[in-house]
Formats: C-alpha cells, structure tokens, sequence
C-alpha cells in the first residue's frame, strides 16, 4: 500500500463512522494496533490491541459528552493501522470527560449493575 491509498483508507473511515459505521475502522486496524494520548495528564495512557481499546477507552466514553478537538496521526504497516496517536486539548478533554479513572469506574459500575448476575 502507498501513501495514496492509506489516504483513502482514512477517507473511507472517517465517511463510516460519520453514518454510524464503526466496522470500517475496526476492519482497518490491525489486531494488536495501539492508541496512544500523549502527554502528562489523568488521560495520557497507551492503550493496545483491540480488545483493550474497546474495553479501556472506547466504553469507558460510551454517552459522555465528546465536543473537544482532536488531531490523530495514523501509522501504517502492511495495509493495516498499527497505531493512532490522539492529540488534543488535554486541560478541556479532562474537564469534559473527567478523570480517565472516575470514566472507568464509572461505567464498569453501571454495566455491572444492569449485567444479570452470574451464579
């Protein structure tokens, strides 16, 4: 793949996502690729593999307010997203979305509490 056709990889993304088409992105990403807030700040964390960003970024910002910016930088290898770095405004993104770790807790406390309980 060439620089052309990760821009149209990107391209084709951004257009999925904007229609609620999550899977496009997810079929670009490699299995074990890894996102990455950099900085010094309660969201600075690397997060890796799919899994992981599902369960530890994804869900946790699941109904949270999102109206920050952000600048993502793709890395490529074989086709495949290997990592994304977000940059944003770390001081905004903490008051809008609190603490990484009061997100956390907060929402495994909810699924927990509507998750049936298991004997």
């Amino acid at each position: 793949m060439d620089v052309n056709d990760n821009k149209q990889t990107i391209a084709a993304m951004y257009n999925a996502l904007a229609q609620g088409d999550s899977g496009v992105f997810a079929k670009a990403c490699h299995r074990d690729y890894v996102w990455r807030f950099p900085g010094h700040y309660r969201w600075a964390w690397r997060f890796e593999g799919q899994d992981a960003i599902q369960r530890q970024l994804i869900l946790p910002q699941a109904g949270l307010r999102d109206n920050y910016e952000s600048c993502f930088v793709f890395k490529f290898k074989n086709s495949k997203i290997i990592e994304v770095v977000e940059y944003c405004d770390t001081d905004l993104i903490e008051r809008v979305l609190g603490k990484y770790e009061d997100a956390v807790s907060s929402h495994y406390k909810t699924s927990l509490q509507n998750e049936p309980s298991k004997i």
